[in-house]
């Protein structure tokens, strides 16, 4: 499957996707979360949420114009991107920049930085590169506004994560 991204120029040669959210995507109104009477303050904020998390085959960040998904069964050594999808499930707009933490087992394995993106109502797709080593099950995770620095709705759901196994490279014993 591929996704189409759109790049930013940036020193870090950062990788941002941007897609409209589909109405059946959309989250129910935030009125209707925060029940009848919300402070007013709470209805302007954004709400981020990573709601997808897939692994891409890798290639130069210059050349890339769509990830293409590949499966979470990986050899050691491969390297891809890790891919987190997010929304803006909240009615007000991203204000700054945010930090979003690709980790594999607890550590950062890569960061991005993220400009006011994604805006009420829309996607974003950002990811980081890594290298599957060692063989074994390990946990991806995506961390969205990992330091906290947007005023959100419910900093509750800022955390994605999936299970990605990576098998060992079987080299073949030497012939006689």
């Amino acid at each position: 499957m591929r996704h189409p991204i759109r790049l930013l120029p940036s020193l870090f040669l950062l990788l941002l996707g941007l897609a409209a959210a589909s109405p059946a995507q959309q989250a129910p109104p935030l009125a209707a979360k925060l029940g009848p009477n919300p402070p007013d303050a709470l209805l302007a904020l954004p709400d981020l949420e990573p709601i997808r998390l897939f692994l891409a085959r890798w290639v130069p960040p210059a050349t890339l114009t769509e990830y293409e998904e590949v499966p979470a069964v990986l050899l050691a050594g491969a390297k891809v991107f890790l891919v987190c999808e997010i929304r803006n499930n909240g009615p007000g707009d991203v204000r700054g920049t945010h930090r979003v933490d690709f980790r594999v087992d607890g550590a950062t394995v890569a960061q991005q930085w993220i400009e006011a993106r994604p805006q009420a109502g829309l996607l974003a797709r950002p990811g980081g590169a890594w290298t599957a080593q060692p063989a074994g099950n390990h946990t991806y995770t995506c961390a969205v506004d990992a330091e906290g620095k947007v005023k959100e709705t419910s900093e509750a759901n800022n955390l994605r994560s999936m299970s990605v196994q990576v098998k060992p490279v079987m080299v073949p014993p030497p012939s006689h």
